[in-house]
C-alpha cells in the first residue's frame, strides 16, 4: 500500500510539473520573436527606405507587359511592420491599433511565412504564431493556414478553428466580427485572393510570381492599367 501511495504521489508530481512546464512554455515566445524597436531611428529609416522603393517600382511608367521584381529581407519587412504598418492602419480610419501592445513580426521560411503577435488577455500576454503557406495559382493567391501555436507550443487540431478561438475574444468592441471571420476563413485555402493592388492613378500592380526562402521574399509583378 505504501509503495502504491508513493507511486501515486510521484505520478501526481510529474503531471503537475509537466502541466507547469507547458503553461510556462505556452507563455514563452519563440526564440526568433524579437520585434524591432519602433523608437529606434534606424528601424524607421529602414522601413521608410523599403516603402519608398516599393512605391517607386510600382508607380514607374513602363512599356506594356513589362515585369519587375523586388527582393526584400526579413529584417526589412519587420522594420516596416513595426514602424509603418500602424500609421498605414491609422490612415485607413482605424484608431484602435496599438503598436506597442500588439507588435507583429514575421519569419520567412522555405515556402512559408510565420507571423507572430504578442496579444494581451486580461492581465497576461501570450504570443500567437500562425504559419501560412502562400501559393500563386492561375486563379489567384491561395493562403493556407498550416499551424497555430501559443508561444512555443503548437496547438493540436484544426488550425483555423484554433486561430478563431484565440483571436475573437481579443478583438476590440468596435471591430466587425463577421468581417474578421470572413478574412480568417480565407486562410482555409478554399478561397483565392485577387493578387492585385490599386494605385492612386488608376493603374494596378499585379503579382506574377512569388518565392519564399529562408529570410528572403522575392516577387515579380507588373503594373497595368490606364497608363501601360
Amino acid at each position: 500500500m505504501k509503495r502504491l501511495l508513493r507511486f501515486a504521489l510521484v505520478l501526481v508530481a510529474l503531471i503537475a510539473i509537466g502541466a507547469f512546464v507547458l503553461w510556462r512554455v505556452s507563455r514563452t515566445p519563440p526564440a526568433w520573436y524579437q520585434p524591432p524597436n519602433v523608437r529606434d531611428p534606424a528601424v524607421n529609416e529602414l522601413a521608410e527606405t523599403v516603402e519608398n522603393r516599393m512605391v517607386e517600382l510600382a508607380q514607374k511608367v513602363r512599356p506594356r507587359a513589362e515585369q519587375w521584381s523586388l527582393r526584400v529581407r526579413e529584417n526589412q519587412i519587420n522594420a516596416w511592420l513595426a514602424a509603418r504598418l500602424p500609421k498605414w492602419i491609422a490612415n485607413q480610419g482605424d484608431t484602435e491599433w496599438a503598436a506597442d501592445r500588439i507588435p507583429v513580426q514575421v519569419r520567412l521560411e522555405s515556402g512559408a511565412i510565420s507571423m507572430a503577435a504578442a496579444v494581451e488577455r486580461g492581465q497576461s500576454a501570450r504570443t500567437v504564431v500562425a504559419r501560412i503557406q502562400p501559393t500563386l495559382e492561375p486563379g489567384g493567391l491561395r493562403l493556407k493556414l498550416d499551424s497555430v501555436a501559443l508561444g512555443r507550443i503548437a496547438l493540436p487540431g484544426e488550425p483555423l478553428a484554433n486561430l478563431l478561438r484565440i483571436v475573437e475574444p481579443m478583438l476590440p468592441a468596435s471591430f466587425d466580427l463577421d468581417e474578421a471571420r470572413d478574412i480568417l476563413k480565407v486562410l482555409d485555402g478554399s478561397t483565392l485572393v485577387e493578387p492585385e493592388m490599386n494605385l492612386a492613378d488608376g493603374r494596378r500592380v499585379r503579382l506574377i510570381a512569388l518565392r519564399i526562402d529562408d529570410g528572403v521574399l522575392e516577387f515579380t509583378a507588373e503594373t497595368v492599367g490606364e497608363y501601360d
